[in-house]
């Protein structure tokens, strides 16, 4: 398994533990590009979650995603070690 694998695991079973609403998002044929890999919602607040490796970079399509996410008025997380998520839920 890699080490976004395994982040990506961790995301899932922290944010049930946490009891936060949230679901994967699955590329495929006519998917949003760039779209995140996680939504959750909490306390009326909705977050895109893109996890990373911590050496991975976001591409092109994935940037604009997350600046029409944040011009919506969502909140949009990098996640690149569990910590990271862990401050905001």
């Amino acid at each position: 398994m890699t080490k976004e694998s395994e982040l990506k695991l961790a995301v899932k079973d922290y944010l049930k533990a946490m009891r936060v609403f949230n679901f994967p998002l699955i590329q495929g044929l006519a998917s949003y590009r760039g779209a995140p890999d996680r939504i959750a919602i909490h306390k009326g607040k909705a977050y895109a979650l893109e996890i990373k490796a911590p050496k991975g970079k976001m591409s092109e399509y994935q940037t604009e995603f997350k600046e029409n996410w944040q011009g919506a008025g969502g909140i949009y997380l990098e996640i690149r070690d569990i910590d990271d998520l862990m401050v905001h839920f």
